[in-house]
C-alpha cells in the first residue's frame, strides 16, 4: 500500500465518546510493506487511540517519511520500520508514480520485497501476469463513450481530454504498450443494422 499526501493521519483508530464501549469487540490490524509518505501539516504515521478496544495492531517494515511524528498514542515503532524519501518521480510520470516502486524502497520490506504500492501489471484468476495493466484496458472504447482518457493525465492521440495518473508510460515497461483502438463490438444479442 501507498499512502500520499493524506489530510491528518495514515492510520487513526478513534471511538466516538457518544457510544458506549463493547468490551467484547475488538480490531486486529497489521500493516506491512507499505509506503506512508508526506503526510500533510501536523500528520502522524501510524496513531492508536487508547480509548479503542485493540486486540492488536502490528506495523512491520514500512517506510515513514515527511509526516511530523511518525507515531503517536499507543503505536510505536515496529520491526524493520525505514524512514527514506522515497523519491517518487512524479515529474516525469505524474501520480503514476505512486503505482511504480521507487529504488529507495525495492528490497526493504518484509524477506527482501519491496515496500509500497505496484500496480502495472494485470492479474487474472487471483495470479499476476506480465500484461501490462497500463494503458488501461479498454481504453480506447472509454475514449470513443466518454471523451476522456482513464489512462493519460492530459489524454494522448485520439483522446484529447485527460483524467489518468499517468504523464507518460515511456520507461514504465521494456517497451510502451500500445492503446488499443479497436472499435468495440456491439453487445451480444443488440441487431446492429
Amino acid at each position: 500500500m501507498t499512502i500520499v499526501n493524506a489530510a491528518h493521519n495514515a492510520f487513526v483508530s478513534a471511538e466516538d465518546a457518544a457510544y458506549t464501549k463493547n468490551p467484547g469487540f475488538g480490531i486486529g490490524t497489521t500493516l506491512k510493506n507499505s509506503s506512508i509518505f508526506s503526510i500533510l501539516s501536523t500528520g502522524t504515521g501510524f496513531f492508536v487511540n487508547n480509548n479503542i478496544h485493540f486486540l492488536y495492531f502490528t506495523n512491520t517494515y514500512n517506510n515513514l517519511y515527511g509526516m511530523a511524528t511518525n507515531y503517536g498514542g499507543l503505536a510505536s515503532a515496529g520491526t524493520g520500520e525505514i524512514y527514506v524519501n522515497p523519491s517518487y518521480d512524479t515529474a516525469t510520470y505524474g501520480n503514476g508514480a505512486y503505482l511504480m516502486v521507487p529504488s529507495a524502497l525495492k528490497g526493504k520490506g518484509e524477506s527482501g520485497s519491496d515496500i509500497g504500492a505496484e500496480v502495472l501489471y494485470r492479474y487474472q484468476d487471483g495470479t499476476l501476469t506480465s500484461t501490462p495493466l497500463w494503458p488501461w484496458p479498454m481504453e480506447a472504447r472509454i475514449c470513443k463513450e466518454t471523451g476522456y482518457s482513464v489512462t493519460y493525465e492530459n489524454g494522448y492521440s485520439g483522446c484529447a481530454k485527460g483524467g489518468g495518473l499517468w504523464k507518460t508510460l515511456n520507461g514504465v515497461y521494456a517497451s510502451t504498450p500500445i492503446v488499443d483502438t479497436t472499435p468495440p463490438s456491439p453487445p451480444i444479442g443488440l441487431v446492429v443494422e
